[in-house]
């Protein structure tokens, strides 16, 4: 089963997020500055991607605001600007398209954390505060570095970064921002949802 969270909601199924964001966007008209609160839901669903991440926010997004669209649709978008001053066009609908595959770049980074880590055998890390999606690929950006551009092994069936500088970097930035705790399985299925990159 999916989980797809967006703001304060979460959907199992890709129709209702959909349905969700329809909502949200209708809720605007043309040259409309989207709240900060509905900034944080859009930011959630762009991040469901981590390609179309690279692709959108570069220096980092100042507001999005609601525009027509270029190609003549009656439906309007949601445009982010960046803090630069440029803008870029944010379709939802790509973004939750391939929600349900965790991507083997995002599964890496989470492996580094583990192994570095080395939980004791029944429990799991569960990371508080900023998502864990949020944090390789604030990490990524300060390194200047793409999403597609990372290379990733798989040993055994578990993912890993092959870049050994990169995986050092990255668990360095790791314990520096990264809030996370040692959880029991069993406690983590009755008290926590998974907030895990996809």
């Amino acid at each position: 089963m999916i989980e797809i969270t967006l703001g304060p909601k979460t959907f199992t199924a890709k129709k209702d997020a959909i349905e969700y964001m329809q909502a949200l966007r209708s809720r605007y008209s043309v040259g409309d500055r989207v709240s900060a609160e509905d900034q944080d839901i859009i930011l959630d669903c762009l991040a469901l991607s981590p390609k179309i991440w690279d692709q959108k926010v570069g220096c980092g997004i100042d507001r999005v605001m609601v525009e027509p669209d270029p190609h003549g649709s009656q439906y309007p978008l949601f445009v982010l600007y960046r803090c630069d001053g440029t803008g870029a066009a944010f379709s939802y609908r790509k973004c939750l398209a391939d929600v349900g595959e965790v991507p083997a770049v995002a599964a890496a980074f989470l492996n580094e954390v583990i192994a570095a880590h080395s939980p004791i055998a029944g429990h799991i890390i569960v990371h508080n505060g900023v998502p864990f999606k949020y944090l390789y690929q604030t990490f990524l950006r300060r390194e200047n570095t793409k999403f597609k551009d990372v290379e990733v092994v798989e040993v055994d069936r578990v993912k890993w970064l092959v870049d050994r500088d990169l995986a050092a970097r990255w668990l360095a930035f790791h314990e520096e921002v990264g809030s996370y705790e040692l959880v029991a399985i069993k406690e983590y299925n009755t008290l926590y949802r998974s907030d895990i990159m996809c």
